[in-house]
C-alpha cells in the first residue's frame, strides 16, 4: 500500500461506548463496573466482581449505560427474559466518578495517583485497599476531604485496565 496522496474517508466508531452481549440468566444494573468474562463465561458481560475477581476470571471494560435483565421472567415481573443474546451498552471512555462512595480506609493528599480498587460491581466500594482479589480499576484524582476519606477516581479504559493486569505491587 501507498502512502495518502488526498483526503479519505474512514468508516470508524468512538471508543467510548461499546455493547457486550450480556450472559444468560445475568443481571447487569446501570452504573454497574462491568467486565468481559475471561476464564467464566468467556466474551460475555458480567458484573465486575463475578466468580473470584481476578484477571484469570474477569477482564475490567467500564460502567453500565442501562439495566439488562437476563433472568427468568418468573423472578421479575418486568424482566426482559432472555437467553445470553441481549446486550448492555458500556461507558469504556475513561470517565471520571465523583466522590463514589467513603473509602473507608485513611487517606491523604499522599494518595493522589494511587491505584484504586473495587471488590464488586457497586462503584461505592472503591478503595484504595488492593484486596488481592481483583485488578485496579482506576487511579485516585482528587482528595475531597481526608477526614471524611472521600475522592474523585478516574477509571481506566480497557486497553488501561489491560495494561495494568497482574501487576505486582500494588
Amino acid at each position: 500500500m501507498a502512502a495518502l496522496g488526498a483526503s479519505t474517508t474512514i468508516t470508524s466508531r468512538g471508543r467510548g461506548l461499546q455493547e457486550h452481549v450480556v450472559v444468560s440468566a445475568g443481571t447487569i444494573y446501570s452504573g454497574a463496573l462491568v467486565g468481559l468474562g475471561v476464564g467464566i463465561t468467556p466474551g460475555y458481560l458480567v458484573p465486575w466482581g463475578t466468580g473470584d475477581g481476578t484477571t484469570a476470571e474477569i477482564a475490567f471494560l467500564g460502567l453500565a449505560i442501562i439495566t439488562v435483565y437476563n433472568t427468568d421472567s418468573s423472578v421479575l415481573d418486568y424482566a426482559i427474559v432472555g437467553d445470553g443474546t441481549l446486550t448492555c451498552p458500556v461507558d469504556t471512555s475513561g470517565m471520571w466518578l465523583l466522590n463514589p462512595g467513603a473509602d473507608g480506609t485513611a487517606i491523604s493528599i499522599a494518595s493522589v495517583g494511587l491505584p484504586v480498587f473495587c471488590p464488586n460491581d457497586n462503584p461505592d466500594d472503591i478503595t484504595t485497599t488492593n484486596t488481592g482479589a481483583v485488578d485496579p480499576i482506576g487511579t485516585l484524582m482528587r482528595l475531597l476531604s481526608d477526614s471524611a476519606d472521600t475522592f474523585d477516581c478516574c477509571l481506566f479504559t480497557p486497553n488501561e485496565a489491560y495494561s495494568m493486569r497482574n501487576r505486582t505491587g500494588l
